[in-house]
């Protein structure tokens, strides 16, 4: 623990602080923009489950103002063929109610006008029993057919309001997903200037650093190099004195075999002298 303080300490630990906090601010900002493209892409799925909604609705009204533009065809002249339309026309229709309701689950629209469309139709089937077929191809088919054309514009009404609905909140969710999908591309935005801003300023203060140490390192220089020099000069002096004394010594041990061999040589004649001396006695 103490080493690793010592090596954070001072500038260290300001650059360490500094890059701390811009990972800090990334990761923040990485975060808010992936939570808001994920509430995004959620809400683009909204809305395109809901126009998926819309477009089946809006088929099931077509099919259902086709019901009575045949059964007004059939009313007026009673031509089999008619029928054989209305009954394709109800086979589609009943296709389009099971995708539409379908639809509805996925897009958490209450499945209610599935259900009204089922029940507008069994009374549509009705009046074509008991009013329309009656009189069709009689002078008085007008009357069944006002009945069942009537019926059927309180169908269309009720689809109607239910494509207003849909309509309105596919746009709402279109809305949110643009909204959401704008907040993610600026918390990007963000992100990515908090990077750059950081990294400016970390480039900015290291150079500035390194300069300041650069120039501590030159006037240190200026001010060692002299005396590393007269240190220099002085062991120079030192070598040289060291070797004069190392001649001397030299010299000195020398003179002392010098002497040493004379002093030797003296004892010798000494030795011989007294040796004569006590001959001559004898």
């Amino acid at each position: 623990m103490t080493a690793v303080g010592i090596r954070l300490a001072g500038p260290a630990k300001r650059i360490a602080v500094a890059i701390a906090v811009l990972v800090v601010l990334l990761a923040v900002a990485v975060g808010v923009a992936i939570w808001r493209y994920g509430d995004a892409l959620n809400s683009d799925k909204t809305a395109l489950n809901l126009a998926q909604t819309q477009f089946f609705a809006q088929q099931v009204r077509t099919d259902v103002t086709d019901e009575g533009g045949v059964v007004d065809a059939y009313g007026g002249d009673a031509n089999r063929a008619d029928l054989a339309d209305l009954a394709q026309i109800k086979t589609n229709l009943n296709g389009v109610l099971r995708s539409l309701k379908d639809s509805t689950r996925l897009s958490s629209i209450p499945v209610g006008i599935v259900d009204a469309v089922s029940a507008g139709q069994q009374r549509l089937d009705s009046v074509f029993r008991n009013r329309v077929a009656p009189v069709a191809g009689t002078a008085k088919f007008d009357s069944g057919v006002a009945v069942y054309q009537a019926a059927v514009k309180a169908l269309e009404n009720r689809i109607d309001v239910f494509n207003r609905l849909v309509a309105s909140r596919a746009a709402d969710a279109a809305s949110r997903a643009n909204s959401k999908a704008s907040e993610a591309s600026t918390a990007a935005l963000i992100a990515a200037l908090l990077a750059i801003a950081a990294a400016i300023a970390i480039g900015v203060y290291v150079v500035r650093l390194v300069s300041r140490l650069l120039d501590r390192i030159s006037a240190a220089t200026a001010v060692l190099a002299p005396l590393a020099r007269d240190m220099e000069a002085a062991v120079a002096e030192t070598a040289a004195a060291t070797s004069e004394q190392s001649s001397a010594v030299a010299e000195a041990a020398a003179t002392a075999e010098e002497l040493t061999a004379t002093a030797t040589s003296i004892a010798d004649n000494a030795k011989a002298g007294s040796s004569a001396v006590e001959r001559t006695g004898d």
